[in-house]
Formats: structure tokens, C-alpha cells, sequence
């Protein structure tokens, strides 16, 4: 289980390729989490072609480790993230217990 004394922080790459190297070194040094985990979503298709994908992903690599940096499609991601939103906001009694006080973490897996 979850320690209660854990931050977890996940920041969710939704930006253009060219903001992805800046914002991966701006949360190592300001924003990383001292007592949970750090995880990036990297929305894909990033760079323009094979050789720019991957400079980014060298790129990346240096500031983050695999481990920490997880890639997902653009439109599977965007539904995803749109459907726990709506499934939160739009059942008035679930709302309540949606928040830090009663959710130690979402998991989102793919079979």
C-alpha cells in the first residue's frame, strides 16, 4: 500500500515537442517529488520524423530515467483522461470522495 507520508506527482506531457526537453528539467529541479515517485506522460507522435523522435527521446533519457517517463497516444490519452474527469464531476455522490483524502492513486492499465 501507499505510504499516507508519500507525494506522488505525475505531470501529463499534453505540450508541443520543442516545451517537452525545458518543462523535463524544470520538474527535475523544481517540482520532483522528494518522497513519492515522479512520473511524465509523453503524449506520442512526438518530432517531426524518425531522427528528431529520437533526439528527443536521448534527450529525455538524460534528464529522466526510463523508469519515470511513460509514452501514450495523443487521442487514447485525451479520452482517457476526459472519461475520469466526466466519470468524478458528473456523479454528485461520488464527488465528494474523489480527492488527495480518500484516493491514494489511479491506476490506468491497458489488456
Amino acid at each position: 500500500p501507499p505510504s499516507p507520508d508519500a507525494t506522488n506527482r505525475l505531470f501529463y506531457f499534453a505540450i508541443p515537442p520543442d516545451a517537452f526537453l525545458d518543462s523535463a528539467r524544470s520538474i527535475r529541479a523544481s517540482a520532483a517529488s522528494s518522497t513519492g515517485f515522479t512520473r511524465l506522460i509523453v503524449e506520442k507522435p512526438f518530432g517531426h520524423d524518425l531522427a528528431s523522435a529520437q533526439e528527443l527521446v536521448d534527450n529525455l533519457g538524460k534528464i529522466w530515467s526510463e523508469d519515470n517517463i511513460f509514452r501514450i497516444d495523443h487521442y487514447l490519452g485525451k479520452e482517457i483522461v476526459q472519461n475520469l474527469t466526466l466519470f468524478r464531476f458528473g456523479n454528485t455522490w461520488l464527488e465528494p470522495l474523489f480527492n488527495s483524502k480518500y484516493v491514494a492513486s489511479v491506476r490506468i492499465t491497458f489488456k
